[in-house]
Formats: C-alpha cells, structure tokens, sequence
C-alpha cells in the first residue's frame, strides 16, 4: 500500500536473491477517485470580452473535483484546452492548446491566465477529467470588437 499526501510518491523495489537488480517507479497519490467534475463557484461558463485582451483574474476558469461522498478531492490531474486564444498555467508561462493541473487541498484547479482571440467571436477553454461525470467543463467567451467586460447568465425558468 502507498500512502501519504497527494502527489507523487518514488518507490524502489529489490528482489531478494538478486545481485544489483532494483526498480524504481512514480506513483501518483490522490486523496479519493475523483467522481464528479463542476465548474468552480466563482467561476461563470460563460461571459464577453475584448478582442486581444486578458481575462480579468476573477472570471478564469476553474473546476472542482469531488469523491463519490461530496468530499473534495486533491490530487486529481485535470486537463485544460483553449480554443481561441491563449491559456496560461498558475505560476505562469503560456500555452495556444492546453496543459494539465493538478487540483489543490481544496480540490481546485485553475488556469492563471487567458488572453482572448485577436478577431471577434468565441472562444473556449475545456477541463476535462476522462470518465469522471460532469466531463468536460466548458467556460465560453464572446470576444467583441470595443467595450468594457460584461457577463451574462442565462437563467431559465422551470426545469
């Protein structure tokens, strides 16, 4: 058994019996299996922006990742593509197709940066955790020629 934080754990192996014969290898740790993917609760799925500019900082996409109970679960690799435009991991650098995160205590991962399309129209960023339910989680922008930043909901009536 391999226990511990998440993240990953080094593991030697020698066989008894054998002269110099060791192996080594990385196990990834998580704190339960991930069972259920959602955007993050300050995060919107959808919103307007300006051509050619950044994101503000508090609409950047995020997901949140949970066990079969509802517990957060940290550890968990997700994945994160951008269609129209640029994303940026937390800590920096940047990226025109996609990276991976790993989710927090708090079982968050994030983006730290999307710089929008320099032409109008949309543009996305996915999360995705492959056979977790709720996957993927698509945030969309409307990237418009002039004006300020403005968010939309769609909030429909009766389900």
């Amino acid at each position: 058994a391999v226990s511990g934080p998440p993240g990953t754990a080094h593991c030697s192996f020698k066989a008894s019996g054998t002269p110099t014969t060791d192996a080594t290898v990385d196990l990834f740790v998580v704190s339960s299996l991930p069972a259920s993917i959602s955007a993050a609760p300050a995060g919107p799925l959808n919103g307007f922006g300006v051509v050619n500019s950044s994101v503000p900082s508090e609409r950047l996409p995020a997901v949140v990742v949970r066990d079969a109970n509802g517990v957060p679960a940290a550890g968990v690799h997700v994945g994160f593509t951008v269609s129209g435009g640029s994303i940026a991991p937390l800590g920096g650098g940047a990226s025109s197709g996609g990276f991976t995160a790993v989710t927090d205590a708090a079982a968050i991962a994030a983006i730290g940066g999307w710089h929008l399309p320099v032409n109008p129209g949309q543009a996305a960023v996915t999360a995705t955790v492959p056979g977790v339910p709720g996957s993927p989680v698509v945030f969309n922008m409307l990237a418009q020629g002039s004006g300020g930043w403005k968010l939309a909901f769609d909030v429909s009536a009766g389900v």
